[in-house]
């Protein structure tokens, strides 16, 4: 199955994320919906009743503006919300354990600027995977 998987991505090292899954979206959304989307999913995890008032009275005040590379969709500072579109999406849960395994595979390269050997190594994919609770 593909989609797009969002997820907390720290930018340094030094960050650590206690969860980082966020959603799935569909495949079949293009980068300007899944940048819609993700501006939402951020400001719901970040902001408080007051500032989604706000929202809820003007459009898009203080939403932090969603930005595309070639392949992926960013929002937010460190840590920030990412969607990228991946592949062989598999979701597992274990309920006697209380933890769900969520897989997917993703070009190894995401960077949005890459060089002739990365291009050509854009056809091999890493396998990652998020164990988390229910």
């Amino acid at each position: 199955m593909k989609a797009w998987v969002v997820s907390w991505e720290p930018m340094s090292e030094n960050k650590a994320v206690k969860d980082p899954f966020v959603a799935f979206l569909p495949a079949r959304w293009g980068q300007q919906r899944v940048c819609s989307a993700l501006e939402l999913l951020y400001a719901s995890a970040t902001f408080t009743a007051a500032e989604f008032i706000g929202f809820a009275k003007q459009s898009r005040p203080g939403l932090a503006p969603a930005e595309m590379s070639r392949e992926w969709v960013y929002c937010g500072d460190n840590t920030c919300m990412v969607a990228r579109k991946v592949k062989n999406v598999e979701v597992e849960a274990n309920y006697e354990q209380g933890i769900e395994r969520i897989s997917w595979s993703e070009p190894k390269t995401t960077e949005p600027f890459r060089s002739k050997e990365q291009e050509r190594d854009a056809n091999s994919y890493n396998r990652r995977e998020i164990i988390r609770g229910l």
